[in-house]
C-alpha cells in the first residue's frame, strides 16, 4: 500500500483525529506554559539536592539604614570589598558613597539599575531586561559573567549558606575581614519575615527583595544560570515522543503500560538531576511528565471506546446469530431446580408418588417442595427432621431405604415406600420420598439402584444450582457491585454469555456429527477438511486411508476408482448445480453407498470468502451391510424395500437381504 493510500485511509478514521486532538492539547499547554508548575518543582527539587555553600555576595540589614547609613559605608570601606550596593528607595545622602570607590544606589539613580525577574506561579524564576536603557549593576560589577537573559535563576545557594550580618555587628567589628574583602555587600533595611520551608526560589513576598537580588548577584559571580531548552525543540521532541508512546502503549498491556509510565517518569526526573547538575540545562519536566501520562490516558480511553464499540458489535451480531435458533435454557439458570427434577423422574421412572423434600438453610428440618401424582399433604409423616429416622437411615446408608412404617397416605395393598437421600460432598440438599407397586417381575435390588443413581444426581445438581445462586447472590449486591465497579453489567459479562450460548450449540451440534453412523467429512470448495466425525475416522482405520493427506478429489479418485476427469466433472457438477450424487463403494468386502451433495450457504451466513453459494461439499458413506443387521425383521425390511424396485432388481436384492 503507498504513502497516500494510508494517509487516505488514516483520514478517515477516528483514532487519527483523536491523535490530532490529543497533540493540539498538548502543544497547547506547552505554548500557554501551564506545564511551568511542574518544571518549578523540578527546579525546586534539582536545587534541593545540588546545594553550593561558596558565594562571593553578602546581605547587610539596618535596623534604620537612615542613621547607620554612613557609618557602615565608611566601616565597610575599610575592608576592601568589591563593591557595596544600597538597597533602599529612600533617597540617602549619596556624597557619603562618592567618597569612596564602589559604592552603587541602583534604586535612587536613574542610569544604573537591577534586573527584572519572570515569575512562574508566583516564584522569580527566570530575568528579563529591564524595560528602560540603563546599565545593569550586576554587568558592572561581574564584566565576566555569560549571557543570562531567557536563562533561570539558580537557588543551589542555601538560604542558610548566604552570609548574613546585622549593621550593629558590622559596627562592633564583629566581622573578619575575609568575609567582607573582595566580596559584593548589599546594605538594606531591615524588615521582618517568616522563612518558608526551606524555599528554593523566592518572591517579594517570600523574602525581603534584597535577598532576591543576593541570589541573582551570586549566579553573576559563579555564571551559574540555568539554560533551559528551546521551545521549537520541545515541541519538535514531544511530537516526536507522541508518536512513540502511541506505538509503545498499544503493543502492551494496561498494568504494563502503567509500570512503563512509572519508569520513565522516575528515569527522566534523574535525567533532569542529572543535566542540572553537570550541564545547567533544565529538562522539560512538565511537558514530558505530562505526555508520558496524557498519552497512556489517551490510549485507554481510545482502546476502551474502541473495544467497546466492536465488543458491542459482536454481541448484536451473535445475537442475531442465534435468533430463531432454539436453546434452551441451563439448568442453573432456571429460577427453581425443582421443576426440571420433576420433569426428569416424570419421563424416565415408572413411579407411582414421589414427593420431594428440600433442606431449610441453616437448619436441620426439611420441608416438602413438589409432588408428583399425588399432593404434598399426602405425607403422614409429620417429623421434618432429618436428624430422625427415616430421615437419619437413609443418610447413615448413603442411599435408598424402605420403609417399613406408614409414610404416605392412601397406600394401595401392594405399594412399597422408599426414601433416598439428595446430597453430594456429604452437603444434604433433601430428601426424595416415593413409591412403587411391584409388579410381576419387579427386581428391587436394581430398583434401588436406579433410584440411587438418579438421586445421586439430583443431589449433585442441587448442590451446584445452590453455589450458584449464592455466589450469584453476592455478585448482585449493592456493595460488592459498587466496589468491583459492576453497577452496570459490563460488556464482558454479555459477551461470555453469548459465547456460552454459541459454545453450547457448537458443543451439541458437533456431538450429534459425531454420533452420526455413517462415516462423514465435510471439505470446502478448496478441497480442505473442514469437518470430520468418528465414524469417519474408523472408516478411515479399518480402509487404511489417510484422509488428512488426501483432496475432496483424491478420496472420491480413490473410493471409486473414478478417472481423474470423471471425478472432477462430478465435483463441477456437484458445485455448479448444486445438486447431489449417490454412488456404490466396495471396499475390503464392505458395500457403502457413498451419498455427495453441496452445502449451501445461508442468507445469514458468515464466511463470505467461499464461491458459488457453496459453504462445501459433504461426503457420507452409509455401510448398508452393518445397518442391516442391525434391523430385528431384516426379511420384513428387505421386502417392503424391494416393492420400489423392478421384478429383477426384487430377485436380486431379496437374496442380498436373505445373506
Amino acid at each position: 500500500m503507498s504513502i497516500f493510500s494510508q494517509i487516505s485511509f488514516v483520514r478517515r478514521q477516528r483514532e487519527f483525529w483523536l491523535f490530532l486532538g490529543l497533540f493540539a492539547f498538548l502543544a497547547l499547554l506547552s505554548f500557554t506554559g501551564v506545564y511551568k508548575q511542574i518544571n518549578l518543582f523540578g527546579l525546586q527539587w534539582f536545587s534541593k539536592f545540588n546545594k553550593t555553600q561558596a558565594t562571593e555576595v553578602v546581605v547587610i540589614e539596618a535596623k534604620n539604614l537612615q542613621q547607620q547609613h554612613e557609618s557602615l559605608i565608611n566601616t565597610l570601606s575599610a575592608y576592601d570589598p568589591k563593591g557595596i550596593v544600597v538597597y533602599s528607595d529612600v533617597a540617602l545622602a549619596q556624597d557619603t558613597g562618592s567618597k569612596h570607590d564602589a559604592v552603587y544606589y541602583p534604586l535612587n539613580n536613574p542610569n544604573l539599575c537591577l534586573p527584572e525577574t519572570q515569575n512562574w506561579y508566583g516564584s522569580a524564576v527566570s530575568i528579563i531586561p529591564p524595560p528602560q536603557p540603563c546599565d545593569v549593576l550586576w554587568d558592572v560589577l561581574f564584566p565576566e559573567h555569560g549571557t543570562y537573559q531567557n536563562k533561570i535563576i539558580d537557588y543551589s545557594l542555601s538560604y542558610y549558606s548566604l552570609p548574613k550580618f546585622t549593621a550593629e555587628r558590622v559596627l562592633n567589628g564583629d566581622v573578619f575581614a575575609s568575609q567582607v574583602t573582595d566580596k559584593v555587600v548589599l546594605i538594606a533595611q531591615y524588615s521582618p519575615f517568616a522563612l518558608l520551608n526551606a524555599p528554593r526560589t523566592f518572591t517579594d513576598k517570600a523574602l525581603p527583595p534584597v535577598y532576591l537580588q543576593a541570589f541573582i548577584a551570586n549566579n553573576f559571580a559563579a555564571n551559574s544560570f540555568i539554560k533551559p531548552l528551546d521551545k521549537s525543540i520541545v515541541i519538535t521532541f514531544v511530537f516526536i515522543a507522541t508518536l512513540l508512546l502511541l506505538v509503545w502503549y498499544q503493543r502492551n498491556t494496561t498494568l504494563i503500560n502503567v509500570l512503563i509510565a512509572v519508569c520513565m517518569s522516575g528515569l527522566l526526573l534523574i535525567l533532569g538531576f542529572a543535566a542540572h547538575y553537570w550541564y545547567a540545562v533544565l529538562l522539560p519536566i512538565g511537558e514530558l511528565i505530562t505526555l508520558i501520562w496524557s498519552t497512556l490516558l489517551w490510549v485507554f480511553i481510545s482502546l476502551k471506546w474502541s473495544e467497546e464499540e466492536n465488543l458491542q458489535s459482536i454481541i448484536t451480531l451473535i445475537q442475531q446469530r442465534m435468533l430463531g435458533r432454539y436453546l434452551p435454557r441451563h439448568f442453573l439458570e432456571h429460577p427453581e431446580p425443582w421443576d426440571g427434577i420433576i420433569q426428569l423422574v416424570n419421563q424416565q421412572l415408572n413411579l407411582d408418588k414421589s414427593i420431594f423434600l428440600t433442606r431449610l438453610e441453616g437448619d436441620h428440618r426439611v420441608s416438602e417442595v413438589r409432588a408428583l401424582n399425588c399432593q404434598l399433604s399426602d405425607i403422614v409423616e409429620m417429623r421434618r427432621d432429618y436428624e430422625r429416622v427415616p430421615y437419619s437411615d437413609a443418610i447413615k446408608a448413603s442411599g435408598t431405604i424402605k420403609i417399613t412404617r406408614v409414610f404416605f397416605k392412601d397406600l394401595a395393598e401392594n405399594e412399597q415406600q422408599y426414601i433416598a437421600p439428595l446430597m453430594y460432598a456429604g452437603d444434604i440438599r433433601g430428601f426424595w420420598a416415593l413409591t412403587v407397586i411391584p409388579q410381576k417381575h419387579f427386581d428391587e435390588q436394581a430398583f434401588i439402584k436406579n433410584v440411587n443413581l438418579f438421586a445421586h444426581q439430583i443431589g449433585e445438581l442441587l448442590f451446584h444450582y445452590k453455589v450458584f445462586t449464592t455466589e450469584r447472590k453476592n455478585q448482585k449486591g449493592m456493595l460488592a457491585r459498587a466496589l468491583t465497579f459492576s453497577l452496570k453489567a459490563p460488556l464482558s459479562h454479555k459477551i461470555k454469555d453469548a459465547v456460552s450460548e454459541m459454545d453450547q450449540k457448537l458443543t451439541s451440534l458437533e456431538h450429534v456429527f459425531n454420533q452420526l453412523q455413517s462415516a462423514s467429512i465435510l471439505y470446502n470448495l478448496f478441497g480442505q477438511i473442514v469437518q470430520v466425525n468418528e465414524s469417519l475416522e474408523q472408516f478411515a482405520r479399518r480402509h487404511g486411508l489417510s484422509v488428512f493427506d488426501m483432496s475432496a478429489l483424491d478420496l472420491l479418485c480413490f473410493c471409486t476408482s473414478m478417472d481423474n476427469e470423471v471425478a472432477k466433472g462430478k465435483l463441477r457438477y456437484l458445485t455448479l448445480q448444486r445438486g447431489k450424487v449417490v454412488l456404490p463403494i466396495y471396499l475390503d468386502n464392505h458395500t457403502y453407498l457413498l451419498c455427495i451433495r453441496t452445502l449451501v450457504k445461508g442468507s445469514t451466513g458468515l464466511n463470505t470468502s467461499t464461491p458459488f453459494e457453496t459453504s462445501g461439499v459433504l461426503f457420507e458413506f452409509i455401510d448398508l451391510g452393518e445397518l442391516l443387521q442391525q434391523v430385528d425383521d431384516r426379511t420384513e425390511f428387505v421386502t417392503q424395500l424391494s416393492r420400489q424396485f423392478s421384478s429383477d432388481d426384487q430377485v436380486q436384492f431379496l437374496k442380498w437381504g436373505e445373506q
